[in-house]
């Protein structure tokens, strides 16, 4: 009993930093895979490059985030001539327990750029 008494605070330790990472990877991916939703539809054509709307929602669709991220959209000359759509999804992650020498919350925030489709 004395062992487990002595070794029971580093093992909760442990496991509430291995959920806080989890947490933490499996919103980054979330943010991730919302700009490349959005920057794939708008590179499909013009139309949808200018839609500001449908990339919202197409970044959106199928993400699940504790609170709706902040989604912003431009179009770039890329340096062939064309445009490209940058697409940035930032959100904000906040960690189970205040840890030591880290900030209790955070921004995640991604930018993918991709060439528009004539």
């Amino acid at each position: 009993m004395t062992e487990f008494a002595l070794i029971l605070p580093f093992l909760l330790i442990l496991v509430l930093g291995a959920v806080d990472y989890s947490r933490v990877y499996y919103q980054d991916v979330q943010v991730l895979h919302a700009a490349r939703n959005g920057a794939a539809f708008g590179s499909a054509s013009t139309t949808n490059a200018a839609n500001h709307t449908g990339i919202h929602d197409a970044a959106l669709d199928g993400v699940t985030l504790p609170a709706t991220p902040a989604v912003s959209d431009t179009l770039v000359a890329d340096s062939s001539g064309g445009q490209s759509v940058q697409v940035s999804v930032q959100s904000q992650y906040s960690t189970l327990i205040s840890w030591p020498g880290l900030p209790h919350s955070f921004s995640l925030k991604h930018t993918v750029e991709a060439k528009v489709l004539q």
